[in-house]
């Protein structure tokens, strides 16, 4: 039996409001954009997957620009944002977990390009695996880790995890907990449950 942490990506190690935030007002300022425009045309980039949905940052740049790739952009606004922390401060975390005696993977749901580019903003985390999926994250782990025992952490409800992997809700908003359901609100938390 594998023991494992599954960690959820956006939102749970990687602060990804802050980043788009951030990554618009650099496209702007470096290409003269509109940024509050571009905000609001958002969610025409959003991309249906049974309850889930995704943004698609490169889809949305490859429709506004015609002289530079996403790629290409990115490379422009790159240095203004490489000082910066988008991970949360408790994304540490993650080494306790492996001292621990778990394996950790991270499971992100959404397209390769954009998932791959916020990773790449994380140098701290990129020893772990990470796993890029347009499934529902029980269904992944299921068909690619079945002899895994554990915890899947994540900001949004997982209800459909295998019977071995507990599910651990990361509210980082609000003190509220739901009966039944593994709550913390920071993932230093997760010490207590291993």
């Amino acid at each position: 039996m594998i023991r494992t942490v599954f960690v959820d990506f956006d939102r749970t190690l990687f602060n990804t409001e802050l980043f788009q935030r951030l990554c618009w007002q650099e496209i702007g300022n470096a290409y003269n954009v509109d940024v509050e425009a571009a905000h609001a045309q958002m969610p025409a980039w959003y991309h249906q997957v049974g309850d889930l949905h995704y943004y698609s940052l490169d889809e949305q740049l490859a429709a506004m620009f015609t002289q530079d790739t996403p790629d290409e952009i990115m490379a422009t606004i790159r240095p203004k944002l490489a000082s910066m922390a988008f991970s949360y401060p408790d994304a540490k975390e993650v080494f306790a977990w492996q001292k621990a005696g778990y394996e950790v993977h991270i499971v992100t749901f959404g397209e390769e390009w954009f998932q791959n580019t916020k990773r790449s903003f994380v140098p701290e985390l990129a020893e772990l695996p990470f796993h890029i999926t347009l499934e529902q994250k029980g269904s992944f782990i299921a068909s690619n880790f079945p002899d895994a025992t554990g915890f899947m952490i994540d900001d949004k409800r997982n209800l459909d995890l295998p019977p071995a992997i507990r599910e651990v809700w990361l509210n980082r908003v609000d003190n509220k907990q739901e009966a039944g359901i593994l709550t913390i609100h920071s993932l230093k938390a997760m010490e207590e449950l291993l």
